[in-house]
């Protein structure tokens, strides 16, 4: 039985490294050339987090005045973005299926995990951790950097719900989930008349 796999380009052309897919032997891809550009991304040079993990892209949050406010740190940092469609659906006496009244768009959602490592010893991230806390209790709409929420038409975010997990055997390392929403600035004009 043949599966039907989809790796981007771009993650494609980004390192020579072994990418293993369930059911298929591991795959060994080609070094881009220095300086070459794949869908905008730019193949110069490869980070790796802590963990010793690719990174091919950080996130960055900003406030109004465009100072950088945080940086989300590199370790196992993973986005999911969802964005269902509003959709009314009315039951009808007597029908066994609805009507639906197509809306709009909903807010994008998005779930940002990752982790935060104390980089000089074993003991837990205070610092890192309040760190986090104190920008999540900011009550303002943060506008953010990343490519792949760029791609999404995302540049600003309202951050929703925080959570810290701990595991045991990590004492070091403090585990984040943040839910945001997407946020688009509404700029009104007075119109004197």
């Amino acid at each position: 039985m043949s599966q039907i796999v989809s790796i981007p380009q771009y993650l494609l052309e980004a390192a020579n490294v072994p990418i293993t897919i369930p059911g298929v032997s591991t795959l060994r891809l080609p070094l881009s050339t220095a300086n070459t550009e794949v869908r905008g991304y730019q193949a110069t040079e490869l980070k790796k987090s802590r963990l010793g993990t690719l990174i091919y892209e950080s996130l960055e949050l900003y406030n109004d005045n465009d100072e950088l406010v945080y940086q989300f740190p590199d370790a196992v940092l993973v986005v999911l973005a969802e964005r269902p469609k509003v959709i009314v659906k009315t039951p009808i006496q007597g029908k066994d299926s609805t009507v639906k009244e197509y809306i709009g768009m909903d807010d994008w959602h998005l779930t940002i995990t990752g982790a935060l490592i104390n980089p000089s010893s074993k003991d837990f991230p205070e610092d890192l951790v309040s760190d986090l806390r104190a920008v999540y209790e900011q009550k303002i709409a943060f506008k953010i950097q990343g490519s792949s929420l760029c791609a999404l038409n995302i540049y600003n975010i309202v951050l929703e719900d925080l959570k810290f997990e701990r595991r045991p055997g990590y004492p070091s390392t403090a585990l984040f989930t943040i839910k945001a929403c997407s946020d688009e600035p509404i700029e009104l004009e007075i119109l004197n008349s």
